[in-house]
């Protein structure tokens, strides 16, 4: 048995190697960075979770019981997994990785009342991701200069940049919150219970999730 296999599994934001950007009561965001041939502590993912490698990266994920499965990730691809399982994530590529996670913490017992997407935009490039009850994601590429317009927001959402960004968000009744974020940073933005409407201007690539 290895010896990373015979220490009890650590919850995953008190392993090492995760940074935790960000924690409510209905996600966590965590960064994972690895070196060259660094591996983390065993630990657990009890829920849902998607993630986003910043960087090309090999890892290796280490399963108790199970072969290492090699998974070679591109840069600002996304990948889902359901979790419910403990690992070793390895590092076997040349160059360190850096991994964004975003994992739900309560999952929802039915799905969203509210189809994804349908906000009018011009120039821009928008794609659905994925969509499970209490998560779902789409990613939009916003040329400078322009706007998706004004509609009814009424989940919480966290903005994560892909590339640097620049964003204007204006919601009815609040001053305007300018997003300048470099890639791989994230900012949460709270919806409303009744909704609220809002509109995005300027440019960059990100996803919502």
């Amino acid at each position: 048995m290895p010896i990373a296999f015979m220490a009890p599994a650590l919850n995953i934001a008190h392993e090492p190697h995760h940074t935790v950007l960000l924690q409510n009561l209905k996600a966590r965001v965590l960064r994972l960075t690895l070196q060259p041939n660094e591996e983390t502590r065993l630990h657990r993912h009890d829920s849902y979770y998607a993630f986003v490698s910043l960087k090309p990266a090999l890892i290796s994920n280490e399963v108790p019981g199970h072969a290492p499965k090699i998974t070679k990730l591109e840069a600002r691809e996304l990948h889902t997994s359901r979790g419910g399982f403990e690992l070793v994530e390895r590092n076997i590529s040349a160059e360190p990785a850096e991994i964004v996670v975003v994992e739900l913490l309560n999952p929802a017992p039915r799905a969203f009342d509210s189809p994804m997407g349908g906000m009018p935009y011009r120039d821009a490039l928008y794609s659905d991701l994925f969509e499970v009850p209490g998560m779902r994601a789409y990613s939009v590429f916003l040329l400078a200069g322009n706007r998706i317009q004004k509609r009814e927001q009424k989940f919480d959402r966290i903005v994560l940049a892909l590339k640097d960004l620049s964003l204007q968000v204006e919601t009815d009744g609040r001053p305007a919150d300018d997003l300048n974020l470099k890639a791989g940073e994230m900012r949460w933005l709270p919806g409303r219970r009744n909704g609220n409407d809002h509109q995005c201007g300027q440019g960059g690539k990100f996803d919502h999730v």
